[in-house]
């Protein structure tokens, strides 16, 4: 119990310090323009002030003690050369993280955080067949009825959401983020932007939990 409390600090410091980094980086851009703090700050809980998470470590426990995150350095990760990680996929990060803390698939007001799960889901009714590939094409078709591609069977999709489409190519991207940051799924490298699943990470605390959730075995 030492260890997991003290690899708990670690990532309160680690959260900590990365929120600092990526606030003095949005500041120099546009002091008058604080969404991307606000957003920070309801996602991870964080004083106001003093832009420190309030969380406990008592909450970070189970996160640490199942490897589900080792550091928040992806705060300041990007894809692309000038822009940081996606700011949407904060509050979606926070929600997965409290799932794992409290060991159990939490219902959510917002229906944003109900994207990464159809995509795990999807992924783990379509464990076994071997034609089957994660990608881009097949999270847009599952996020909107509007998105159509020869390629994608909408029999292989868990379940499918009736955003716009432009909505729908956001919430891709802020989702694919979410699972790369948490290390549920894994990208080709070689994917324009890394859109094409390449690993899904059946020993993540998370799938684990929506696996359980839908009774599906591992």
């Amino acid at each position: 119990m030492t260890n997991t409390i003290t690899t708990a600090k670690k990532l309160i410091n680690s959260l900590n310090k990365n929120v600092a980094i990526r606030a003095e980086y949005e500041n120099a851009k546009n002091k008058s323009v604080n969404n991307v703090i606000r957003d920070m700050i309801n996602a991870f809980n964080l004083d106001h002030k003093t832009l420190q998470t309030k969380f406990t470590e008592a909450y970070f426990e189970r996160i640490v003690a199942t490897n589900s995150l080792a550091s928040f350095d992806f705060i300041n990760n990007s894809v692309k050369s000038d822009s940081c990680f996606n700011t949407k996929a904060f509050a979606k990060v926070a929600s997965k993280l409290e799932c794992i803390s409290k060991n159990k698939l939490l219902k959510t007001d917002k229906i944003a955080n109900s994207y990464c799960t159809a995509a795990v889901l999807t992924c783990l009714q379509k464990r076994d067949v071997e034609s089957f590939f994660f990608t881009r094409d097949t999270a847009l078709a599952m996020l909107s009825k509007a998105m159509r591609f020869e390629h994608v069977a909408l029999s292989d999709l868990a379940t499918q959401f009736n955003v716009s489409a432009n909505t729908a190519s956001t919430q891709v991207s802020s989702s694919f983020r979410t699972l790369e940051a948490l290390n549920i799924l894994e990208f080709d490298k070689q994917s324009r932007e890394r859109n094409v699943v390449s690993n899904v990470n059946y020993d993540s605390e998370f799938v684990k939990i929506v696996a359980t959730h839908y009774k599906i075995a591992l």
